[in-house]
């Protein structure tokens, strides 16, 4: 029970008789609606009628390996597919960025189940499941190609079962499974851009100021890769005793996973909108003015070289924001071995409990326990003692999650037409594996994994660079590069800084130590001052209290 749905899958098994089926599925263009709300002339971007098309073919089969003994079932389901997505901006400097293009992937799923009929008592079954699947698309964000990620997905599941009958009142449930899961998620490159995308020399650049187009260059949440293997144990006894129906049992699951996330590689920004800078300064400073301040501004996009060419706008370090540095490896170096593993336990007992023929009561109790979620080796440094308070110790694991529940179903009166169901319970949610991997590089050692710099860790190379948002004032060279400012700095220029620039800085910053004390060494947020996603001492996990009450009346 957790605080969000549950979903109990039962696959397919075979019988003493044999049956199969196929099947062949197939949609293309001419069989689906145009990707816009108007067809567009065939001359502009994007006015071609788009390629489209799925191919889905499957089979099932089964029967017995031993009558009345050991069956089989498997199936078999290929998908094929180029969809067509579509890119679109109002702004006419990004007209010939606008276009429709396809997005492929395909897909190997796989199922062979086994049963085998043990005896009165003992039933077993063997399940293996793949999943195999690769596509080209967009990924947290909409651009164009140049801005897709590849991902591709290896995923292997194998369970085994055993159900046994130990009294007439007594059946245990028992299940062992091993989940293998590879993923790859990688940034494009310039062959998979053709025109009117435009990629090869771009950094990632996730907005543009005063334009609804979308993003351009490699996808900021890419690269990324991942091995995980989960070992999950459960066990389930029945208990029919008199006019309870007692279950109790508990579950293990140990996940142990190990990867990469070097977001923004090498670097993610914004730029403003060539019509939007035009409209903002031409009318202040004057024509000639502006064209001296800004040569190379385009006044419509083609190349990368008109995107590199646009007044940059870079903003404070978050996640998809600022220049990524450190290491790439999840979890973070340090405690490498120690982070990797995450372990979730749980007890549970329950009882229906069927007091009269017209009211059943159901009650329960569970205790959950949660390890491993959280950087539990590192003490918050005492930088950060304003914002947590006095206590910077570790933050520990959740082992006191406890989920009393009870319910009630009565049916009043001796019609039974009307039926009043009640209930309530305290239910316990979970964390995504990955949200203590950059709080890691924030309060460990420097550069103990992932982090993103905000450009105000740079400084100005170039003369004659002027800050707008200030009234113009010259940006003097040596100065810290400002946060969410117009300047007549370009992306290009920008670029050219950060590349001079890291490898110093990141030298100077050493690389973190594997394991050990690091007491007295300088962590992250006491070199950069800035940090996401850092946790408390305490930090339990999301819980609901839910109630409910019912009637239905059958009229």
């Amino acid at each position: 029970i957790t605080a969000g749905g549950a979903i109990n899958v039962v696959t397919r098994s075979g019988s003493n008789t044999w049956h199969g089926s196929g099947y062949f599925y197939f949609r293309d263009h001419n069989m689906a609606a145009y990707p816009y709300l108007n067809r567009l002339p065939a001359s502009l971007p994007g006015g071609a009628s788009p390629f489209f098309a799925r191919r889905n073919p499957g089979f099932t089969f089964g029967g017995p390996l031993k009558k009345d003994k050991i069956f089989f079932f498997t199936s078999y389901e290929y998908t094929n597919q180029v969809q067509a997505v579509s890119v679109q901006s109002t702004d006419p400097a990004f007209v010939n960025l606008a276009g429709t293009y396809g997005s492929p992937y395909h897909q190997d799923l796989f199922s062979l189940r086994v049963d085998d009929h043990i005896s009165d008592k003992h039933n077993l079954f063997i399940r293996y499941s793949h999943d195999g699947n690769a596509g080209f698309g967009q990924s947290l964000e909409f651009g164009d190609p140049s801005n897709w990620a590849h991902n591709t997905n290896w995923a292997d599941q194998s369970i085994i079962g055993l159900t046994s009958t130990l009294t007439p009142s007594i059946v245990n449930d028992a299940h062992f499974q091993f989940n293998y899961w590879n993923n790859h998620n990688s940034q494009s490159v310039a062959s998979d851009c053709s025109a009117p995308c435009v990629a090869g020399s771009l950094p990632n650049i996730f907005t543009f100021v005063g334009s609804n187009f979308p993003a351009t260059g490699p996808n900021f949440n890419a690269p990324q890769g991942r091995n995980s293997r989960r070992y999950e144990v459960t066990d389930q006894l029945n208990w029919q005793l008199h006019n309870h129906r007692i279950k109790f049992g508990g579950d293990s699951n140990r996940i142990i996973s190990a990867g990469l996330w070097g977001f923004c590689t090498p670097l993610c920004t914004g730029a403003f909108s060539p019509t939007y800078t035009r409209a903002a300064l031409v009318g202040a400073l004057g024509l000639p003015t502006f064209n001296f301040l800004y040569p190379t501004l385009p006044t419509t996009l083609k190349t990368d070289a008109d995107v590199l060419n646009l007044p940059v706008l870079n903003i404070g370090s978050s996640i998809f924001s600022g220049v990524g540095v450190g290491a790439v490896s999840t979890p973070a170096p340090y405690d490498f071995a120690q982070h990797k593993g995450q372990s979730q336990y749980r007890l549970f007992v329950q009882d229906q409990w069927k007091i009269r023929p017209n009211l059943t009561v159901n009650y329960g109790f569970a205790w959950n326990a949660q390890v491993g979620q959280f950087n539990s080796d590192l003490p918050k440094p005492a930088y950060l003692a304003p914002i947590v308070g006095s206590d910077l110790s570790p933050t520990g694991n959740n082992t006191k999650e406890f989920q009393p529940a009870i319910g009630f179903a009565w049916s009043p009166g001796k019609s039974a037409k009307t039926v009043i169901r009640g209930g309530a319970g305290i239910y316990w949610d979970s964390s995504p594996g990955y949200y203590y991997l950059r709080e890691a590089p924030v309060i460990g050692p420097l550069l103990d994994g992932r982090y993103t710099l905000a450009a105000s860790a740079f400084t100005n190379i170039y003369p004659g660079i002027l800050d707008f948002s200030l009234g113009g004032a010259p940006l003097a060279v040596g100065a810290s590069l400002p946060l969410s400012h117009l300047t007549n700095m370009t992306v290009g220029q920008f670029i050219n800084i950060v590349n001079l620039q890291t490898p110093a800085l990141t030298a100077k910053l050493g690389n973190p130590p594997a394991s050990g004390s690091i007491s007295g060494l300088t962590t992250g947020i006491q070199q950069f001052k800035q940090g996401v996603e850092i946790f408390p001492s305490h930090f339990p996990f999301a819980r609901s209290y839910q109630t409910s009450l019912g009637v239905q009346h059958d009229f």
